[in-house]
């Protein structure tokens, strides 16, 4: 299952919030900062950046050990977010979104280490859980930015309806671009079918209180931050 998760609320899985917490963050660090090798603010091997808010949320695939192998975050287009804070030059062709029935997945990434056939079947409930999600909250749009290869072989390729909103750019960390597919739940629908998966994956926020989390505080970051991707 993939759940929803929050800086501030804890989240259906039988695991404690701040172990959540921190395990989501290090597997950005992991992926980012030390896989990719951008230049993002950090602290104690955990990766955050200035669109990590309360308004955020995030979706987490959590292991049997409580270690989470696959996540994104999600945040609607109606407040700031990545692409059209910080790489609006990469929308040419489009106008960016600003309303709250378009969303954002950014941060969206799965543990590499694992093997292979785990690391399809995480990515495959991680991307089944973003549209799940946006369909569950009203999102109509589903926003991106990841390397040129991603968008043609994990999303052309998954079978969604890609529209860029301008061409692939060069950045010293590789050639970008952005895009965005519509969502419903007959997508949600077909990409269970297509990779085997009965019911919905998507695990939504509980009605709780809000969690005692203790963020560790973090810098922000200088300037415009290495672009973020779909992997």
């Amino acid at each position: 299952m993939i759940y929803e998760f929050a800086l501030a609320r804890p989240c259906a899985a039988p695991y404690p919030h701040e172990q959540i917490h921190a395990s989501m963050h290090r597997l950005r660090h992991a992926l980012y900062r030390q896989g990719a090798k951008w230049t993002l603010p950090e602290l104690d091997n955990m990766e955050f950046d200035e669109f990590d808010t309360l308004a955020a949320r995030y979706l987490v695939g959590i292991d049997d050990t409580g270690q989470v192998r696959a996540q994104s975050r999600m945040i609607t287009c109606d407040r700031p977010y990545m692409l059209a804070s910080l790489w609006p030059e990469l929308a040419q062709a489009v106008p960016l979104p600003r309303s709250a029935r378009d969303a954002e997945g950014s941060r969206t990434g799965v543990d590499v280490s694992l093997p292979v056939a785990d690391y399809r079947r995480w990515f495959a409930m991680l991307l089944i859980a973003n549209v799940e999600w946006a369909v569950s909250h009203g999102i109509e749009r589903l926003s991106f930015v990841t390397y040129q290869r991603v968008a043609e072989k994990s999303l052309e390729g998954a079978g969604l309806d890609v529209t860029y909103y301008g061409p692939t750019m060069s950045f010293p960390d590789g050639r970008f671009i952005a895009g965005y597919f519509p969502v419903s739940e007959s997508l949600a629908a077909s990409l269970r079918d297509l990779n085997r998966i009965d019911g919905q994956v998507f695990v939504p926020l509980p009605d709780q209180a809000p969690a005692d989390t203790r963020r560790p505080a973090i810098a922000a970051a200088t300037g415009k931050e290495k672009r973020d991707a779909v992997a």
